[in-house]
């Protein structure tokens, strides 16, 4: 994204070029030009808003958003757009002022743009400290990744009354940082919040309003089963789940065990308040509603049962943007953000919700390196031992590209129990199924005509159908294989590229953000066609994942990726162990 666009997607109002060293002066400035032009005689503003996005793809939006909400919450808005894998560069910055007489009296919203390329960001605390207003809160947002453990955030945290996180755009394992934070008595004066956790809000009031009857609060106490149904997200469990069972754990002195894969559905069994019973969350696709819960139901000892089976947000007082021809998605967002605004306490319930939440979290292993003297050979070995452990349809996803060509010739001529097998493709590219850049032909001269495999247990993408439709029908042969549920294959082979991508999942093109269907088409760009590839949730519900990893041009990336950078790669994890595989000239240099 050019910086152009990027401050048109935060900006709000007019804003124009300050020098980094002047804020306050130019903001004066700003303040006399409108108040003699529009004739404001005073401003009101309540609120300090900091929003630090963590990168540029995290400014889609916002200006729009914080349009709307300091409309409602005249604030000093700071706007921090940090940039760490652009080259180190000059400190660049932005202010305008915006003033709404048509509502209330004269509410103003300034605001201040800061552009951090490389490692500018260490430079932000001490520009914010010299811009906020005195004696008004300061709630500092934190949208993406934070960097946990760092100076900044450190520094960032000093000066808040209120830090507002959202746990949909980072790991699950990574909420243990937010609890660290949240208990941390170095902490204490901060209170901290979960956007995740916000928008629970409606599930919560729903399912307590079940139990409220005289006749239904005894219930509480024979729960045999309880079940959470929810849609995929980056993570097989996401936060949002987690932090509803969390919830209920919590209320009701659950003592969960941690959560495991029984072949449809994450299950913990649990004893405490209730006596004892299990607890499922179950993976279904809904579109639109990624990473969120969807349904809820309880039963008892004796049988009885409490079901939720949607909720819709309501619209608490306010000014009713979605009246006003705000999109409902915009509207729903500014509502949850003006109720953020609007309280400082600490939230006590989302204390105990989180913690009972990790207590219960499928965690999935950490990936593990093997360095291998001849890569197609160990990895056919690997695949081959994990056929043989385990009865019943093995169903593979395979990967595409050169590298794993001699892998599938080895397959070929072994004697395997190729009945037993399933094959289908990570990915394709948008190219007939004859072309020489086409996966499906790779495995078909490599692995289907040399072996036993039946034609009809490969399951290739109908290119022919066009990208989209081609997605769609992959998606619906997904289904027929996994019987309606959510895919789970037995191992997923991989590819990494250079620049950390893997499947058909590139740095920033549009299928990384698919988390509610299991296949996506992924434009490339102009002049790059288009790519078809399961998506993230479907490789990371699958029980082991395998990287395939040669040459010395792959050894950089490898390192950046084991380190979890933030690459498509990093997030894959399979639920039973992730393994890279790598030849010795892959092998990551230094310790």
């Amino acid at each position: 994204m050019d910086l152009e666009t990027m401050l048109a997607e935060v900006a709000v109002g007019h804003p124009r070029p300050l020098s980094i060293g002047r804020i306050m002066r130019e903001l004066d400035a700003l303040e006399r030009e409108l108040g003699i032009e529009a004739g404001v005689q005073f401003r009101l503003t309540t609120t300090n808003l900091v929003v630090v996005c963590s990168g540029p793809d995290q400014v889609r939006g916002l200006g729009l958003l914080l349009g709307e909400l300091c409309a409602e919450f005249p604030c000093r808005c700071l706007v921090a757009i940090l940039d760490p894998e652009a080259e180190k560069g000059t400190l660049q910055g932005w202010a305008s002022l915006t003033c709404h007489p048509h509502r209330r009296q004269h509410m103003c919203c300034e605001q201040v743009i800061l552009y951090c390329p490389g490692g500018q960001g260490e430079s932000v605390p001490s520009l914010v400290s010299a811009t906020l207003l005195p004696e008004v809160p300061t709630l500092s947002w934190w949208r993406g990744e934070p960097s946990f453990g760092s100076h900044l955030l450190e520094q960032v945290l000093e000066l808040s009354d209120r830090v507002v996180f959202d746990s949909a755009d980072f790991p699950v394992s990574r909420m243990e940082a937010v609890q660290a934070l949240v208990m941390d008595r170095y902490h204490q004066e901060q209170a901290f919040s979960d956007l995740s956790w916000g928008r629970l809000e409606e599930w919560r009031e729903e399912i307590a309003s079940l139990f409220d009857p005289p006749e239904a609060i005894e219930c509480l106490s024979a729960l045999a089963q309880v079940e959470i149904r929810f849609v995929p997200g980056p993570d097989p469990v996401p936060p949002q789940p987690l932090l509803l069972a969390g919830w209920l754990a919590s209320r009701l002195g659950w003592r969960p065990a941690p959560l495991s894969w029984t072949g449809d559905a994450f299950v913990a069994h649990f004893s405490g308040g209730s006596g004892r019973g299990e607890l499922r969350l179950v993976p279904v696709w809904a579109e639109g509603l990624a990473g969120q819960t969807c349904a809820f139901s309880a039963r008892t000892r004796q049988g009885r049962e409490f079901r939720v089976d949607q909720v819709r947000p309501r619209r608490r007082g306010g000014r009713e943007a979605w009246k006003n021809g705000l999109d409902p998605e915009v509207a729903r967002r500014l509502e949850q953000m003006g109720r953020e605004l609007s309280t400082l306490s600490r939230d006590v319930v989302y204390q105990e919700a989180l913690e009972s939440a990790l207590e219960v979290a499928f965690q999935a292993p950490e990936p593990r390196l093997q360095v291998v003297a001849d890569l197609a050979e160990a990895a056919a070995d690997h695949i081959e031992a994990r056929l043989r452990e385990q009865e019943g349809p093995f169903r593979i996803a395979l990967a595409g590209g050169r590298t794993p060509r001699r892998l599938y010739a080895i397959l070929a001529g072994r004697d395997l129990p190729w009945e037993r097998l399933r094959v289908f493709l990570g990915d394709e590219r948008a190219v007939p199924e004859d072309h020489p850049d086409s996966n499906y032909r790779m495995v078909r001269e490599t692995l289907l005509e040399g072996s036993p495999l039946q034609p009809d247990h490969v399951f290739r993408w109908e290119t022919e159908r066009g990208p989209e439709e081609a997605a769609r029908a992959y998606a619906q042969a997904l289904d027929r294989e996994f019987a309606g549920a959510p895919p789970c294959f037995d191992l997923v082979l991989l590819g990494l590229g250079e620049d950390g991508h893997t499947a058909s999942l590139f740095p920033g093109t549009p299928a990384l953000q698919v988390f509610d269907q299991p296949t996506a088409a992924n434009p490339l760009g102009e002049g790059k066609g288009w790519r078809l590839t399961l998506t993230m949730p479907v490789l990371n519900l699958a029980r082991r994942a395998v990287f395939l990893v040669g040459g010395r041009a792959k050894s950089a990336i490898l390192r950046r990726v084991l380190a979890r950078e933030p690459f498509p790669a990093s997030r894959v994890r399979g639920r039973e162990g992730t393994l890279f595989l790598a030849d010795r000239e892959a092998a990551p240099e230094g310790p």
